[in-house]
């Protein structure tokens, strides 16, 4: 009879050795359930401050930034900016220039200036750093209009559909991750364990490998809500090593003697399907 639920998992799954032996014996399944809705209960505040993050940067760049875009048509290669020119358009919040709009000839590289984009006729240069500037060239960009009414129709997408998108794709891809992680890590558990248990099997390796992403994910939702950054690389690497050494602990625990937190008495091992 199970003792521990999923709701458990969150706290126990940090510190507890009766809560894995629980779900090594008395679980039923291989845990996918409670992967998913893991995943989409953290999630929902990570999107909440990411629809935060965006509506701050709507209102105070890109609004600002749109009421200085003039009418900008790109085709056939050459471009067209309906504004007195140079046009310089500020950054809102520091009042430097951020974007130069020439099609004259008089202003043809961003060096001496600190702007990130340069528009001339028939070329379009953007900073990569302090000593790289990439240049593109506008044929390549078709036919392309740009204008205050294009920038606000963009600032109102992110807010809105462009969320309403975001959060079932990042629950489904980073399921579709965990999930890959979770299976390589359940046959390396399983190799462990059959080597004291022969009874161990796969299923059971993968629920406890499930069980034992808990802490990475409730580590991670904490640092997203808390504004703390790492490269994807190594917050995925960082989110593997942990993983694996929850699920140590985890068949460390599964092939002990059952000792429940309610005081029963120990056990012979066996594993649920």
């Amino acid at each position: 009879m199970r003792e521990y639920g999923m709701l458990h998992a969150l706290p126990l799954s940090f510190f507890s050795r009766p809560f894995y032996q629980d779900v090594a014996h008395n679980w039923r399944g291989t845990g996918l359930l409670y992967l998913l809705l893991l995943l989409a209960a953290a999630w929902v505040p990570l999107t909440i401050a990411l629809q935060a993050w965006l509506s701050r940067l709507v209102t105070t760049s890109l609004l600002p930034f749109a009421d200085q875009i003039p009418p900008i048509t790109i085709r056939h290669g050459q471009a067209t900016v309906e504004a007195k020119q140079p046009c310089l358009i500020k950054d809102p919040a520091t009042n430097r220039v951020a974007i130069i709009l020439d099609t004259t000839g008089d202003i043809t590289s961003l060096e001496g200036s600190q702007a990130s984009l340069l528009l001339t006729r028939t070329k379009l240069f953007v900073r990569r750093g302090p000593h790289h500037i990439a240049v593109h060239d506008l044929a390549a960009f078709g036919t392309l209009h740009i204008s205050r009414e294009v920038v606000v129709r963009l600032a109102l997408w992110l807010k809105g559909p462009l969320l309403i998108l975001a959060y079932p794709l990042a629950v489904l891809c980073s399921y579709a991750y965990l999930l890959l992680q979770a299976t390589v890590c359940a046959g390396l558990g399983l190799i462990l364990a059959r080597e004291r248990e022969p009874q161990f099997n796969y299923q059971t390796s993968l629920r406890l490998a499930i069980l034992a992403t808990t802490p990475s994910v409730v580590i991670a939702t904490a640092a997203g809500l808390l504004g703390l950054r790492a490269p994807v690389f190594l917050g995925c690497l960082a989110g593997l090593a942990l993983t694996l050494a929850y699920l140590y602990f985890a068949i460390k625990a599964s092939l002990g003697p059952r000792v429940s937190d309610l005081g029963a008495s120990p056990d012979v091992p066996s594993f649920s399907p």
